[in-house]
């Protein structure tokens, strides 16, 4: 819960997607980090997460990919028009579902930190003579506790008073968060 809960690249995405276009965006993002986790912890329990640690080129590879999605995003930020807010306090404008998917699924599954993180939690709870479906639970329970936290911290963040209180400061808001992911992408890319 409480790797789920810590900053990064995951709350920054579901974050920047709840509130600058609206509560479905930012669910969709929080499902594309969900299932970029069960990628992860697939493939630690397959085993390609050693595979991914032992051999630096495609870690590194893993990493540029990354760093060069969140700068992409960043940058999108700077780009973005402000949203009008309707009477009801909708957004005018909306990120399509499949693209706020892709946005959380991309900013989690190329994560370099992401793979280290499930490779080394698993290490310490999977032995080799764990039952594959003790395995598949504990990446299912992971998987949902992503959800979960991401879900709820869209759902708080497309609040409608947040929503209003937002679109006054948008620019000045995509700006910040912009930035944000393009430090996060070059800290990741010279690490």
């Amino acid at each position: 819960m409480l790797g789920a809960m810590s900053p990064g690249p995951d709350f920054l995405i579901v974050t920047k997607n709840a509130l600058s276009y609206s509560r479905r965006a930012g669910l969709w993002t929080a499902f594309g980090v969900a299932l970029a986790i069960l990628i992860h912890v697939t493939y630690c329990v397959v085993g390609l997460g050693v595979l991914i640690k032992e051999t630096p080129f495609l870690y590194h590879l893993l990493q540029y990919l990354g760093a060069a999605y969140l700068i992409y995003i960043g940058l999108q930020s700077f780009w973005s028009k402000p949203m009008a807010i309707q009477s009801e306090h909708k957004s005018s404008r909306d990120l399509p579902a499949f693209q706020a998917f892709k946005n959380g699924f991309f900013t989690n599954a190329l994560n370099p930190k992401a793979s280290l993180f499930f490779l080394s939690v698993f290490s310490q709870v999977i032995e080799p003579g764990t039952p594959y479906l003790i395995q598949f639970f504990l990446g299912i329970e992971m998987a949902l506790i992503g959800l979960i936290w991401f879900s709820c911290l869209a759902t708080v963040l497309s609040h409608p008073f947040l929503q209003a209180k937002v679109a006054k400061a948008q620019k000045t808001f995509d700006r910040i968060l912009g930035s944000t992911l393009i430090a996060l992408g070059l800290k990741i890319a010279f690490i």
